[in-house]
């Protein structure tokens, strides 16, 4: 990483921490759908908990790291074509990343209820296993709290990856090797 791209991220990040600040809790959002000071700020929200840096988001949808600090910082467009790409990449429907409001699980609606139900089953299937992020998002889910669509997904990604690992450790086989005496 130069150093021009390792500035960046670092005004990113004081943005961030200077959004916590004057809004209080957590970034990018304490339970309340405002919207984000950027066109994507489900993208923002993206970048906080999976991408955080400039060089995977820019890589993805195929433009430079000064065309997407330009999107986040200064409310630029992303083209048609470079929102599927990075949607494509990123995993997630283009009608998400372009929403002008961030999207929250609430643990109020049913489908919120669902997916606190489907995290805590989860996570217990990773017992043993530590992964701060997902109890960070159940805790707050069981506590009432709205958190972010991306920091949802993220913790899910994050169990979903360590049940495998744990799955395919325990189902490797074993040697098949014979001695000879």
């Amino acid at each position: 990483m130069n150093r021009t791209s390792y500035l960046t991220c670092q005004k990113l990040i004081r943005q961030q921490r200077k959004w916590e600040s004057e809004n209080g809790g957590g970034w990018p959002g304490k339970g309340t759908n405002e919207p984000a000071k950027t066109l994507y700020p489900n993208l923002l929200a993206e970048m906080g908990w999976g991408f955080p840096w400039l060089r995977l988001p820019a890589e993805f949808a195929d433009v430079s790291q000064e065309i997407m600090v330009a999107v986040l910082e200064d409310n630029e467009e992303l083209s048609c074509l470079e929102l599927l790409r990075l949607g494509r990449y990123l995993g997630v429907p283009v009608g998400y990343l372009a929403a002008p409001d961030m999207s929250f699980v609430d643990p109020s609606t049913n489908k919120g209820k669902a997916r606190r139900r489907y995290l805590a089953d989860l996570l217990k299937q990773a017992e043993g296993l530590d992964l701060w992020r997902a109890e960070v998002v159940l805790s707050s889910l069981n506590k009432g709290r709205a958190v972010t669509y991306a920091s949802y997904r993220c913790a899910v990604k994050e169990l979903s990856d360590a049940i495998g690992r744990k799955q395919r450790a325990q189902h490797r086989p074993r040697s098949t090797r014979r001695t000879t005496a």
